[in-house]
């Protein structure tokens, strides 16, 4: 699946999850 406003990624055995959503200062939907 491809997401527009999160990224993951994992290096060295650790995953990285990152908001991507300037627009609204990376809130979450509720």
């Amino acid at each position: 699946m491809d997401y527009q406003t999160i990224r993951l990624t994992i290096e060295d055995g650790v995953a990285t999850l990152t908001l991507n959503r300037p627009g609204v200062m990376n809130a979450l939907n509720t």
